[in-house]
């Protein structure tokens, strides 16, 4: 980061449009920003064992991340406010919005113009306050099935053939699933889930028919058989996809992590040579595996900790304990190995 000049041209179709022009001209203000409220960034900041995580930015999209949602709204505070002063940049009263995690500490006060809530996106994605992915999966089921009708299914779809409907099931309703599973970690309930949709995508485009010696169970089962052997000879269970695509996601995180980790061993200044590398690597071994079974036997008694929701003491709100992402790593190892 640091002085950029940058010539724009006229506007012209096709060149500078749209996305693209405001991409290059919300560089400029952004890394301003981020140059002269370095200082006060890192203070608010969060911190890992690669440096600290101050603040993010895709075209006209700010993020801030901290331990407290108080630190997080001050960091963005503080850029708004350059932006305001210094550049005549004002942002939506609508759009300032924060995501505080189930059980963190309440520190968020109503007073402010900040807009709380459990879900947000980020770029498309919705991030849930509990650490979940309901929203998530059934958005992808609901574009799994809308791509399934529109392509698959569209008038005159019986002209194509069985073959070929299956083959178009591949390229059009496959790469919706591998889209969404891409921020999933895999686990057994939701590879099982996934396989019945798989069943019965395959079992519709087959276009079975219930003869009439035939009870609707004994339909469903033998439709469920022969979708289930198509696709072992003639394609691959999503689920198995899933599983090696999360692997190797992993692989890449840690390749990652370990640049990291030499790169701040080895420079003065790392952070100011730091944006090359991502957040995911950057938090893939901040409280790993370990860390979390430490804090599951941790036993310290104290008022706080005598009001939470679990004998051990290890809960502070009641609710279903999602996968982790380590978790799912694990057993995707397990099932591919």
């Amino acid at each position: 980061m640091g002085q950029c000049f940058h010539r724009v041209a006229n506007r012209s179709s096709g060149g500078l449009t749209g996305s693209n022009l405001a991409f290059l001209l919300a560089r400029i203000p952004i890394e301003s920003a981020f140059v002269e409220l370095n200082t006060s960034l890192s203070a608010l900041s969060f911190n890992t064992e690669c440096g600290s995580l101050k603040a993010a930015v895709y075209v006209d999209n700010l993020y801030t991340m901290s331990r407290h949602t108080g630190a997080a709204t001050s960091q963005m505070d503080l850029l708004l406010a350059f932006l305001r002063d210094t550049w005549g940049l004002h942002s939506k009263a609508d759009s300032k919005r924060v995501l505080s995690t189930k059980g963190a500490p309440d520190d968020f006060s109503e007073d402010n113009d900040w807009i709380q809530e459990d879900c947000t996106e980020v770029l498309g994605w919705p991030i849930q306050a509990d650490g979940g992915f309901a929203i998530c999966w059934n958005r992808m089921r609901a574009k799994m099935w809308a791509a399934f009708y529109s392509n698959v299914m569209a008038p005159g779809w019986r002209k194509l053939g069985m073959r070929r409907r299956l083959v178009l099931l591949q390229r059009c309703v496959a790469p919706v699933v591998a889209h969404f599973l891409a921020v999933i970690p895999p686990s057994n309930a939701s590879g099982v889930k996934l396989d019945r949709m798989q069943r019965r995508l395959v079992s519709a485009a087959m276009n079975n028919t219930r003869l009439t010696v035939e009870s609707w169970v004994t339909f469903v089962r033998r439709s469920a058989k022969e979708a289930s052997h198509w696709v072992e000879h003639n394609s691959e269970w999503w689920s198995r996809q899933w599983l090696r695509r999360a692997i190797a996601w992993c692989d890449h995180l840690e390749r990652d992590s370990k640049q990291q980790l030499l790169h701040y061993e080895s420079n003065a200044n790392p952070e100011l040579l730091s944006t090359r590398f991502s957040w995911a690597a950057a938090l893939y071994r901040h409280h790993g595996p370990q860390w979390l079974a430490d804090r599951r036997i941790f036993d310290q008694r104290s008022a706080w900790q005598e009001t939470m929701y679990s004998r051990t003491g290890t809960r502070v709100i009641r609710g279903k304990v999602h996968t982790r992402f380590h978790d799912g790593i694990a057993y995707a190892r397990s099932m591919l190995s």
